[in-house]
């Protein structure tokens, strides 16, 4: 049988490595963050970088974070300002906002807004519900499913491809003289 307790580590300089964790508050590490395993929520603010391996069984609100690699996150999953994004599945909802250079996230079972991002490139497989990505430079996109309504409020690299299907309707913007090809499907109305 395993102790699991909460930690709260706070201005440290340094790599820190914890294990066998509750819920998790990481504020202003100056060094490497890793975890094995985190069973409750996790909460980090200005970490040069986290890797988590094998899960976060609740929320976790990351921010200030240069480069984020995570599993598994079991409930929703709030990110702002990041260089790299990497996470698994994400059980609630996804919020990012922030995001410098890439954003790779396996699928989300609820709702999915990305905003204020830069030239990003951005590969999301799977949005239960509705996913919104407004104020965003998108590098690249590979191919999305979403299950709810899709809007798009972006610019797209000039000549890319683009295939996104929508259960509900799909609203696309477009900067003037865009020039990319876009392949949208949706079970509603295609407006853009």
């Amino acid at each position: 049988f395993m102790i699991v307790t909460d930690i709260s580590i706070s201005d440290h300089d340094g790599a820190v490595v914890a294990e066998n964790m509750g819920n998790c508050e990481l504020f202003n590490i100056r060094g490497n963050v890793e975890l094995p395993r985190v069973e409750g929520n996790l909460q980090a603010s200005n970490v040069q970088a986290l890797q988590e391996r094998k899960g976060i069984a609740g929320n976790a609100v990351l921010t200030s974070i240069s480069r984020i690699e995570i599993g598994l996150v079991g409930g929703n999953l709030t990110v702002q300002n990041a260089e790299s994004v990497r996470t698994g599945p994400v059980g609630g909802s996804l919020e990012a906002g922030g995001i410098a250079a890439e954003f790779q996230c396996g699928s989300v079972a609820g709702n999915c807004t990305l905003h204020d991002c830069g030239n990003v490139a951005l590969q999301l497989s799977n949005v239960g519900g509705n996913l919104q990505i407004d104020r965003a430079g998108v590098a690249s996109i590979s191919s999305s499913n979403v299950g709810g309504n899709l809007t798009l409020a972006t610019t797209f690299a000039t000549g890319s491809n683009t295939r996104l299907m929508a259960g509900g309707n799909a609203t696309i913007t477009l900067p003037e003289h865009a020039d990319l090809r876009i392949y949208a499907m949706a079970g509603g109305s295609v407006v853009g």
